[in-house]
């Protein structure tokens, strides 16, 4: 934004695959976006711009933009949300890029031959610690940096058992990593912290409670959590980039904080990840997992 800014830009474009919609605009329902294939120009953005996901369910972004700060969604173009990847690639062959071909990769581009823990261990100080069983609370074995680990991780334990054994928790405090069975990672609650709002108090307490889009009225767009009551709103929640989002009750403690309730457990939301919610294809907010 800074660069822009100092460009005289009044538009970023990006590559994600995502849409930025203006509230006032936004007439369709959820249904109706999901099948739009393409669209001739990126819709217009304001002030009440909307954040939501791009039409490819495989590719979509959403899960990551959801930090952006209310002026830089009105700002910001996203011509590839509106289109499927095939596409995308049928359009890069025309034109003859040479990126045309290139591996798809979920992976960090910008770290030398994928070598993530050669990378921490450079920044770190971390050393071996125990391994312990959170049912028994014995130690089983030891690690060699908890920055080795993440929640509902299976390989690399070094530990032979009798029955499958996953990550449950990790303790930066004792330098430990708990490790126990598959139903323990399985997870139905938790709270959020540090919440950035894409959408208002008003808006998601009526979106909330239906499934027609409803958040084209004026001013829906304005975040307005500066509450000490309960506010609680139905909506689907990621907590990965990769996994589907899931039904669940968001209750809002105050304008940073909220508690998360699934429907059904899910699988290994973990601290210091980002939960998302949606409601429909719109992104309400999201903040980090505690």
């Amino acid at each position: 934004m800074k660069h822009a800014n100092e460009r005289n830009a009044d538009f970023i474009a990006t590559g994600h695959y995502a849409r930025v919609e203006d509230s006032d605009k936004l007439r369709v329902t959820s249904s109706e976006l999901k099948n739009k294939e393409e669209s001739e120009n990126p819709s217009p953005v304001t002030r009440h711009s909307l954040l939501l996901k791009g039409v490819d369910p495989k590719k979509d972004q959403s899960y990551v933009l959801h930090i952006l700060r209310r002026e830089e969604l009105a700002r910001l173009v996203l011509p590839l949300g509106d289109m499927r990847k095939d596409k995308v690639r049928g359009i890069a062959r025309k034109l003859g890029l040479a990126s045309v071909d290139r591996p798809e990769s979920q992976e960090i581009c910008f770290i030398e031959e994928r070598k993530y823990f050669k990378l921490v261990e450079g920044l770190s100080d971390a050393h071996e610690g125990p391994l312990i069983d959170i049912e028994s609370g014995k130690t089983l074995g030891s690690h060699k940096g908890i920055y080795r680990y993440t929640i509902g991780q299976r390989k690399r334990l070094g530990i032979a058992a009798g029955k499958p054994l996953y990550v449950v928790k990790i303790d930066p405090s004792k330098n430990a990593v708990y490790i126990g069975p598959k139903e323990k990672v399985m997870i139905k609650e938790f709270m959020v912290e540090d919440i950035n709002w894409l959408v208002g108090r008003e808006a998601v307490l009526k979106c909330g409670r239906t499934e027609e889009n409803c958040f084209h009225s004026p001013g829906s767009g304005l975040p307005d959590f500066q509450t000490s009551d309960l506010v609680s709103f139905r909506a689907t929640v990621k907590v990965r980039s990769t996994m589907r989002d899931e039904p669940a009750t968001v209750t809002v403690l105050d304008d940073k904080k909220a508690r998360v309730i699934y429907d059904e457990p899910q699988w290994a939301p973990a601290p210091g990840q980002s939960a998302v919610f949606y409601v429909g294809d719109i992104v309400i907010g999201g903040g980090v997992i505690q």
